[in-house]
């Protein structure tokens, strides 16, 4: 029989929980879960989350990305802190269109203490863009504190907490999201550790159910919710 845990009620230990009021459309913005998912290593590059944070805990070191759907003829803004260790090596943050497989927009930056770089652009087609940050060769690069805006929006537009709306729980035979009143055009993931996408599906207001046979091996996976305004992720591990 196949269990999941998640944290402790009685006999179970919350392994990580994060939240994000407002409007922004990244998921573990800051890598505060200690963790990479649900970005993932560009290139198949290896990234290392190491404890040289612009604030908080954690940052990434290497080309990571994550993907996020854009709606066209919207305008967005993109930033993250980013500092570099061989400024003589190119190394840029950008944005590419998927589905017109063409780049939107990049910055390259070459300081070494921590700086904010922000592209700000209008995304050219409905669907996925790739977000990423990258370097060439031996470039030695570390990023954190990720933001992605709708024009016009915060990310702290709303009172509401995410926590109060997503609500991620554990059971026998699977997984609970329960999501709020404030929810709309919800998107459930789910994301084994190298941020591989193993489930998806439309999350509705009120009960949704994932089923314990998602999770096809024993291991740690991330169970996210985007819900335009609220983001939440939170790490469960299957034993079989």
């Amino acid at each position: 029989m196949k269990k999941i845990y998640a944290f402790y009620t009685a006999c179970l230990v919350v392994l990580f929980s994060f939240s994000l009021t407002g409007q922004n459309l990244l998921i573990n913005p800051s890598f505060e879960s200690g963790i990479l998912a649900p970005w993932t290593p560009g290139n198949n590059n290896v990234v290392t989350i190491v404890a040289d944070a612009q604030s908080g805990d954690f940052a990434a070191n290497g080309n990571i990305e994550q993907i996020v759907k854009m709606e066209a003829g919207k305008n967005y803004t993109y930033s993250c802190y980013v500092k570099t260790s061989t400024p003589d090596i190119n190394v840029w943050i950008g944005v590419k269109d998927l589905v017109g497989d063409a780049l939107v927009k990049n910055f390259k930056f070459d300081w070494t203490d921590y700086g904010l770089a922000t592209i700000d652009f209008e995304a050219p087609s409905s669907g996925d863009h790739r977000f990423w940050v990258w370097g060439q060769g031996d470039a030695d690069y570390t990023s954190d504190n990720f933001v992605l805006l709708l024009e016009g929006t915060t990310t702290n537009l709303f009172d509401v907490d995410a926590g109060e709306q997503i609500i991620i729980n554990t059971q026998n035979s699977g997984v609970m999201v329960q999501l709020g009143t404030y929810i709309q055009d919800a998107q459930i993931s789910v994301h084994d550790m190298s941020g591989r996408i193993v489930y998806q599906a439309d999350g509705i207001q009120g009960d949704n159910f994932i089923n314990e046979n998602t999770f096809a091996t024993s291991g740690t996976y991330v169970v996210a919710v985007r819900a335009g305004a609220f983001n939440r992720s939170t790490k469960v591990v299957m034993v079989k």
